[in-house]
């Protein structure tokens, strides 16, 4: 499942800074997708599942020598 965040809203062509005037850090990051995630109602918990029994099966899979 993808969500293209990119197609949720148009923004005018005069509206855009022609360089870049600031960064977001990891955290402003993390919350700008937790509110996402909240306003758009988006249901994570089928891909978190996923995630984690895929992590879940490369930590106890056997080493093999």
């Amino acid at each position: 499942m993808a969500i293209d965040l990119n197609a949720l809203v148009r923004t005018h062509a005069k509206a855009v800074l022609p360089r870049a005037v600031g960064r977001l850090d990891d955290n402003e990051m993390r919350i700008i997708g937790q509110r996402l995630v909240e306003h758009l109602d988006i249901d994570l918990e089928p891909l978190l599942a996923s995630l984690v029994d895929e992590r879940l099966e490369v930590l106890t899979r056997p080493e093999t020598s």
